[in-house]
């Protein structure tokens, strides 16, 4: 039920890309540790060497839709649900010397309702915002191949030589 798009981003496409969706909304940045459930970045927050911060949420809140938070008791930290909440998920790429570890965006457009005990849509509104973001992309964007595409940057650094690895293989 979750849609997403692969990305390569250097940190210049990255900042490119978030200056373009703040103003698609009153858009909030959240991350996947945050010490408060009210806690809120103005700015995504920059990369930590033990990695925090590579995954941070956008959440539109003209669009209708309640929050969720999972708490995580190791961490004592709380993250959103994704599969719940009207939030695009944003997995940030990361550059390892020459190489570019993919990122994504991912988001899910059915709820779980307790109540109906069913999957129900999220509001309209947060389809057509995820979908003018991806549009942006893909005109910005290089397509590298099926739902994958490269930031401006990120392709003068492959044609220098850099290379695209896939979130999984060689991350962390």
């Amino acid at each position: 039920m979750g849609r997403q798009i692969r990305l390569y981003m250097t940190e210049e496409d990255e900042k490119e890309f978030v200056e373009f969706v703040m103003p698609t909304g009153k858009i909030e940045i959240m991350t996947e540790d945050m010490k408060a459930r009210d806690e809120r970045w103005e700015a995504i927050p920059p990369w930590t060497e033990d990695g925090r911060h590579s995954d941070v949420f956008f959440h539109n809140t003209e669009i209708p839709g309640d929050l969720f938070y999972l708490y995580d008791q190791v961490k004592d930290a709380f993250s959103i649900s994704t599969s719940e909440s009207p939030v695009i998920e944003f997995t940030r790429s990361k550059q390892r010397v020459d190489a570019l570890m993919s990122g994504r965006l991912y988001t899910v457009f059915k709820a779980c309702s307790f109540d109906a005990e069913a999957y129900v849509p999220k509001d309209p509104a947060f389809n057509k915002w995820y979908e003018k973001i991806i549009r942006w992309i893909k005109r910005r964007y290089q397509r590298q191949e099926w739902n994958t595409y490269a930031g401006p940057k990120a392709m003068e650094l492959n044609k220098r030589g850099g290379t695209f690895r896939r979130m999984g293989f060689g991350r962390g």
